[in-house]
C-alpha cells in the first residue's frame, strides 16, 4: 500500500487513475502494482507464491521467482548489476517491492519457456492450462500503439513479433519472439549500458536463422571534408 500511495520508502508517485481506462496507451509499472494487489486479494497468497504456483512451476520455469529479496537458494546464481560507470551496484542488485512490475528474477532459458508456451497455447497445440487459447492470442495482438496485453507487438503476417524489454537498475534485457513461428531469442545483460547491444544481438541471431522482418543495419561509409571539422567544435551533452 505504501508503494501505491507513494509513501516513503517508496520512491515513486502515488498510483492513481487519471485518464479514462482504455482511452490511450501509456506505459505504467504502477498498473502492474495494482494487478499485484488484485492477485494477492483473489488468491489470498503472496504474489510470489501465486505466480510460482499458477505460472512458473507449470511451465518448468524452475530458476525463476518474483520473491523479493531473492531467496537464498538462488542468490548465488544471481548476476551482479553494474551501473553506467562500470561500477557494481551497491549490494549487487536492488530489491523491488513492485514485484509484478519489476521483481522477476529469471534466466534466458526460463523466459523462452514462457514464450514457447504462449506460442503453443495460442495455436491450440498445448495442454497447458495457465491461460485460455483466446487470452494467449490477445497477448500477441496489438491493442493500442503496438502493445497487446503486456507485450509489445509489431509487424504483420509472418513478421509479427511479440516481446518486451527489461530495464532495472544494473540490468538491460530483451525478449523477442514470433507469433506464428516457433522462433525467438532472450538476451540478458547485467549492466546499465547493456541496452546498446541488445538489438544488435537480436539482428545477428535473425540473420543467422533467416527470420523475416529483422535484419542487421547496413551502413555505408561516408566521406567528409576535413576543412569542415572546425564547424563541429564545441561542447556536447546527452
Amino acid at each position: 500500500m505504501q508503494l501505491l500511495d507513494g509513501m516513503k520508502p517508496a520512491n515513486s508517485a502515488a498510483v492513481r487513475v487519471d485518464i479514462p481506462v482504455g482511452s490511450r496507451w501509456r506505459y505504467a509499472g504502477g498498473g502492474y502494482s495494482i494487478v499485484q494487489l488484485a492477485v494477492q486479494d483473489v488468491t489470498k497468497k503472496t504474489f510470489a507464491d501465486a505466480a510460482r504456483e499458477l505460472v512458473l512451476e507449470p511451465l518448468g520455469m524452475l530458476h525463476s521467482t518474483f520473491a523479493q529479496p531473492i531467496p537464498a537458494a538462488l542468490r548465488s546464481s544471481a548476476a551482479t548489476g553494474y551501473g553506467p560507470s562500470g561500477d557494481p551496484i551497491a549490494g549487487r542488485f536492488h530489491t523491488h517491492p513492485g514485484q509484478a512490475a519489476a521483481g522477476l528474477w529469471t534466466t534466458p532459458e526460463d523466459l523462452t519457456r514462457f514464450a514457447i508456451a504462449l506460442q503453443q497455447i495460442a495455436v491450440g497445440n498445448s495442454r497447458q492450462t495457465i491461460m485460455s487459447r483466446d487470452l494467449a492470442a490477445q497477448m500477441m495482438r496489438p491493442v493500442l500503439d503496438e502493445y497487446g496485453l503486456g507485450f509489445g507487438v509489431t509487424g504483420t503476417g509472418r513478421e509479427t513479433q511479440f516481446g518486451h524489454g527489461g530495464s532495472n537498475v544494473g540490468f538491460r534485457c530483451q525478449l523477442t519472439a514470433f507469433k506464428d513461428e516457433a522462433s525467438g531469442v532472450a538476451i540478458m545483460t547485467n549492466s546499465d549500458r547493456g541496452g546498446a547491444i541488445l538489438q544488435e544481438v537480436v539482428r545477428a541471431v535473425a540473420r543467422d536463422y533467416g527470420w523475416a522482418g529483422i535484419a542487421p543495419l547496413e551502413r555505408t561509409l561516408g566521406t567528409a571534408d576535413p576543412a569542415t571539422y572546425k564547424d563541429f567544435a564545441g561542447r556536447y551533452e546527452i
